[in-house]
Formats: C-alpha cells, structure tokens, sequence
C-alpha cells in the first residue's frame, strides 16, 4: 500500500479544506435564495407562476388590451370571492382597480 507524502497529506487536506468551504458557501447562497423567495412571494403582487421574461400585463399592454384585461379581471374575481378565495380574490380585484385607475389617469390628456 502506498503511502502518502507529508506534502500530499497536506495538499489533500487543504483540498478538502476548499472543498468544505465551497459546500459550505453553496448551501448558505441556497438556504438565502430559497429564504428571498418565501419573503418577497405575494399571492397578490407578485404570485410564484408569474415568473416570465415579459410580464403578462405588459404584454397585453403592447397588445393595447390591458384596459379590457384589467374590466375582464376585476368582474372575474369579485364575482367569484365568496366561493373561490374569498378576501385574497378581493384584494386581487382591488390589484386590478389600481392598474385600470393607473391607465386611465396615464392617458388623461
């Protein structure tokens, strides 16, 4: 069997030294990653599956149909408040409200 000098024994060491610290750097970059998305996800504002290059409103702005979206949206989510999801359906109404209020407003002469 062979035997390993003082020199690789080092070398190895301070190998699995860099090896350890790397681990131990992935997982805290990770653990805060996975931390960011717990605290920045709003059902409302900011739901997990609207994670897309272009954001679906400012598609439909380019579209010129977002006014209509925003009539289309705030009709579907108080109609269905009080059998879907209740408050939050509300709130995304209100979501809706603000964005039709903030075209309008924009295009006021």
């Amino acid at each position: 069997m062979d035997t390993l000098s003082l020199e690789d024994q080092r070398n190895a060491e301070g190998e699995l030294l860099r090896t350890q610290e790397w681990i131990r750097r992935q997982f805290e970059a990770d653990s805060k990653k996975m931390k960011d998305e717990l605290t920045t996800h709003d059902p409302i504002k900011n739901p997990k599956h609207y994670d897309f290059e272009i954001q679906p409103k400012e598609y439909l702005a380019s579209l010129g149909v977002l006014e209509d979206f925003c009539v289309g949206s705030i009709i579907k989510y108080i109609s269905r408040y009080k059998y879907k999801n209740g408050i939050e359906d509300v709130r995304k109404a209100a979501q809706n409200c603000q964005m039709l209020l903030d075209l309008l407003e924009n295009k006021r002469p």
